[in-house]
């Protein structure tokens, strides 16, 4: 595949098989991805890999946060605007209610739309799951807000020793298996 069919035909995937991914697939994976342009190449991030029990601690603290009502919005992140220009607003609203459409999710069914929701957090199944963050004292970085770091930089975290070995504060390695 050309770099043009790569582009024209990407998609976001939203539900895995559970077949496991080889350590070395996602090594390559990872590879090739650092090859990924970042100004005067400070390549800033940090990518965290994580499946197995790992991943499903993980998945159960962030769920019982998301319960308890602990959770954060990404407005309390900065991570998207607090106000949206129109026509940001509507693609992403119009890629929204297309996508819970298909689903059979009705516009403006909140239990529905918070349980499929809730599927970020269990990786829509997929067997691994990558956390990519950037270095928390860039604060106001242009790069630290398009990288998804909202789980790293939360001041309340769960307290599983998965979580911690999965997140820890300060980076040890560019990839952390």
């Amino acid at each position: 595949m050309n770099v043009l069919d790569a582009i024209t035909n990407r998609r976001s995937i939203r539900a895995f098989r559970p077949d496991p991914v080889p350590k070395e697939t996602l090594e390559q994976i990872l590879q090739i991805a650092q090859r990924a342009p970042s100004g005067t190449n400070t390549q800033p991030w940090h990518v965290y890999v994580c499946a197995g029990a790992v991943k499903q601690a993980i998945t159960d603290d962030v769920l019982a946060l998301v319960r308890s009502g602990g959770g954060k919005k990404y407005e309390d992140h900065g991570y998207y605007p607090a106000d949206w220009k129109p026509e940001h607003r509507d693609r992403r609203r119009g890629v929204g209610w297309s996508l819970y459409s298909l689903l059979g999710i009705a516009k403006g069914d909140r239990v529905a739309s918070a349980r499929q929701g809730a599927r970020n957090f269990q990786f829509f199944d997929a067997p691994v799951g990558l956390f990519v963050t950037t270095d928390a004292r860039r604060p106001g970085s242009p790069s630290r807000n398009r990288c998804s770091d909202t789980l790293a930089s939360q001041p309340t975290r769960p307290s599983s020793a998965a979580w911690r070995w999965a997140m820890p504060t300060q980076p040890r390695s560019r990839t952390r298996w």
